[in-house]
């Protein structure tokens, strides 16, 4: 059996790092690509090889296409066709929309949806090239909460989740005659890096406001993620799962 090709964006860190582990306890290569934390990223890689998993880093600007059309096609020539693309690479923005200056939107907007977009459309080619030897492609984005509810404070991120669900649903109808399925998860307050920037009163809106009165675990959202790529899972796509302890806005 040949090994699945599992290409994940922003795979240094939370959420993505927690990805890339999962993954690995399958028959799989994993391509991680990183923007700024290269440490994080070759940490990564040496406990994936560690486990005997091979991994390889890319240095990438998701904002940029050609960057992502040179990536998918390194990790072409080194493992071959592509079988999943997480897109997972996002920024945020924690800053009233009256304050936000005209570079600081364009940053967000760049990179959360600008770049799914971009890291889509330049690995479609290769995923439908996949789904030739009778398997299913995989589209995994990675969205969030405030897709539904609109955290204040955080305009452009809650704009971009909201348009990456849109993507999401539109992709599933586009690429179901090439046998890809495209599904998003919504995560809520995941216990990361980029959540502990947040400010203390949204924190404690989040318990307030969550049925199950804490945050989340990065393993809560690499187990869906995991679950959406697994063979038996293939009547389902162009849905958005949400994984936020019950928050209910």
């Amino acid at each position: 059996m040949s090994k699945k090709v599992v290409l994940v964006t922003g795979g240094g860190r939370g959420i993505g790092r927690e990805i890339c582990m999962a993954f690995a306890s399958e028959n799989t290569h994993i391509a991680l690509t990183y923007t700024r934390d290269a440490q994080s990223a070759e940490q990564v890689k040496q406990t994936l090889t560690a486990r005997h998993i091979s991994c390889s880093v890319h240095p990438l600007n998701v904002q940029n296409f050609s960057l992502c059309q040179s990536v998918v096609d390194a990790v072409e020539r080194e493992y071959g066709t592509i079988n999943v693309l997480v897109n997972n690479a996002g920024i945020t923005l924690s800053k009233q929309f009256v304050n936000c200056d005209e570079t600081e939107n364009e940053a967000v907007l760049s990179t959360n949806l600008q770049g799914v977009m971009n890291m889509t459309l330049a690995t479609v080619p290769s995923l439908k090239k996949s789904t030739k030897n009778a398997e299913l492609g995989r589209i995994v984005n990675i969205s969030s909460n405030t897709s539904l509810c609109g955290n204040a404070g955080q305009v452009a991120y809650s704009v971009t989740k909201a348009g990456v669900n849109g993507f999401t649903r539109v992709c599933a109808r586009t690429l179901a005659q090439y046998d890809i399925v495209v599904n998003a998860v919504a995560p809520g307050y995941i216990d990361t890096d980029m959540t502990h920037d947040l400010p203390e009163s949204t924190y404690s809106h989040v318990l307030k406001v969550s049925a199950m009165k804490r945050t989340g675990r990065v393993e809560d959202v690499s187990a869906i993620v995991q679950l959406l790529c697994d063979d038996h899972c293939q009547y389902m796509t162009g849905q958005v799962i949400h994984i936020d302890g019950g928050k209910f806005c």
